[in-house]
């Protein structure tokens, strides 16, 4: 529809009588002198001549005034890209409009705009209204073109919780919230197009759900399925001890929690990953390692061969001049369990030290002095690691 045209009389002289408006669109009125002003709505546009006959009483007299109008007619129109989708949802808005040169959108969510051919994207679900006024600057004419959208929600999907399981075993995944489900990868999987596929993975695998609605809206969520695999164990070489000897030999382990070793003999700790051992007879000694999950066990062995030799002995000689270093002299061997006596003789056969339990070596000093720089004779028993006991007897040096 538009604007109304006001067509006003403003100057007749006492002659004139009787007014004919021809308004040039097929539409006329007829007045006297005493209206002054008249409204005409047009339903065309152009350039139209409108005309006005006026008369005397007796019509008989009749003149013509003729003016020109020009009607325009601005038209606001758009199209959007779509009419409905899942948020968020960006829609492309693409003018339609005439006669205009200045474009007003209201997007319904709060967000404006002024270009020809905006976007908008809604991130909220709901219907809205779009609102353009379309505008032409030279006349101030608009006009408003109205349409609406939908913004539709998506479903909330959610998959199973993170789960581990033991090589070889198999588990079903689950999801909801959805209509149809994909999941992905495929790999060792039943079927990807159920909401509950079995898996078997022999790895560790984050597997993912793409969920959709009757709406075809669709969100994702995602489940990390751990794989226990077996423990591995590299165990050390097989080796050599002389009877007394202590070692300590790492196995090197994969995916191992916990440890337990036997026998337990010559072991200083059986459940250590790296215990001390000093066994006293051939042994084969076997490491059992379990999973954090309790899936596996798994065991290796290695044999340590222990040489039965035994032996003791004394240094031959000492300084004990209270340095730190070789103050102290005192007999040791191999495949000893301990020393019964070790005494101490000077030139003369006078003992001058006898180990106790308490002090086991010698420190040159007999009665409370330093002895002299000399030769003395040293004799020792001692009990082997297998019951036995063995003397040796033999000279040593105080050095001073």
């Amino acid at each position: 529809m538009f604007e109304e045209v006001t067509y006003q009389l403003d100057t007749t002289n006492e002659f004139t009588y009787n007014l004919e408006w021809d308004f040039s669109d097929g539409f006329v009125d007829t007045t006297d002198t005493s209206v002054k002003q008249i409204n005409h709505r047009y339903n065309k546009v152009g350039i139209l001549s409108p005309v006005l006959v006026y008369r005397d009483s007796s019509r008989t007299c009749e003149r013509a005034f003729t003016d020109t109008i020009v009607i325009e007619q601005v038209i606001a129109d758009f199209e959007l890209s779509d009419t409905a989708g899942c948020k968020p949802f960006k829609v492309d808005f693409t003018d339609k409009s005439t006669l205009g040169d200045q474009w007003s959108w209201k997007f319904g969510d709060n967000n404006t705009g002024s270009q020809s051919n905006p976007s908008n994207t809604y991130l909220q679900e709901g219907k809205f209204t779009v609102e353009l006024i379309y505008s032409n600057k030279r006349n101030s004419c608009l006009d408003t073109a109205i349409k609406t959208l939908t913004v539709l929600p998506r479903p909330t999907v959610r998959a199973v919780s993170d789960t581990i399981i033991c090589l070889g075993d198999s588990i079903h995944l689950d999801a909801n919230g959805a209509v149809i489900y994909r999941w992905s990868p495929t790999t060792y999987m039943s079927n990807r197009n159920i909401k509950n596929p079995k898996v078997a993975p022999i790895l560790t695998q984050q597997y993912m759900v793409e969920a959709s609605d009757s709406n075809n809206c669709s969100a994702t969520d995602s489940v990390l399925v751990k794989v226990q695999q077996i423990p591995e164990i590299t165990m050390p070489n097989d080796t050599t001890i002389i009877i007394g000897e202590q070692f300590t030999k790492a196995p090197v382990v994969l995916f191992g929690a916990s440890y337990r070793w036997e026998p337990l003999s010559g072991i200083d700790c059986d459940t250590c990953i790296k215990p001390i051992f000093d066994p006293v007879k051939s042994t084969t000694y076997t490491l059992f390692i379990k999973d954090s999950t309790g899936c596996f066990e798994t065991s290796r062995s290695f044999f340590v061969n222990v040489d039965e030799k035994y032996s003791v002995d004394v240094p031959e000689g000492f300084t004990p001049n209270g340095d730190g270093s070789n103050d102290l002299i005192f007999p040791a061997g191999w495949g000893l369990d301990g020393i019964l006596e070790f005494k101490v003789f000077n030139r003369w056969g006078e003992i001058v030290f006898e180990s106790t339990p308490q002090q086991l070596g010698w420190d040159g000093y007999y009665k409370g002095e330093l002895q002299n720089q000399d030769t003395y004779l040293w004799f020792v028993k001692a009990t082997t690691v297998s019951g036995e006991e063995i003397t040796k007897e033999g000279f040593f040096t105080l050095f001073r």
